[in-house]
Order: structure tokens, then sequence, then C-alpha cells
């Protein structure tokens, strides 16, 4: 989880790889992340990738 930037960037760094799910949530620190079923809305919407190591990758989402 990250806060983007003033200019809506943000950089993700020592990712372990594996595969995620992108998502972009709008004032989300309110949300009850560590709830059950919270995220499954957002997820659903989210971007799937793959991170391989030492990879490094641009996203827009």
């Amino acid at each position: 989880m990250d806060q983007s930037d003033t200019d809506g960037t943000f950089a993700l760094v020592t990712i372990i790889p594996g595969r995620y799910v992108l998502t972009a949530i709008e004032d989300g620190w309110e949300l009850q992340w560590a709830e059950e079923g919270v995220l499954k809305p957002y997820l659903r919407k989210g971007q799937t990738m793959e991170i391989a190591s030492n990879e490094v990758k641009k996203v827009t989402v």
C-alpha cells in the first residue's frame, strides 16, 4: 500500500516477485483493510500484473 504524490504518481520499491492486483482507491485511508471483504469490490476492478525479479514497470491506473 502506498499513497500517491501530489501529481498522482508513486513508486513502490523492493517488491517481492509475484502476481499482484493493482488498484487505485480515492481517499481509501479510512477503509478497514484487514476486515474480510472490504477490498473485494476494488480488487474486482483492479489490474492484474506479474512482477519478475529485478523488473522495472511503469503502469498507469
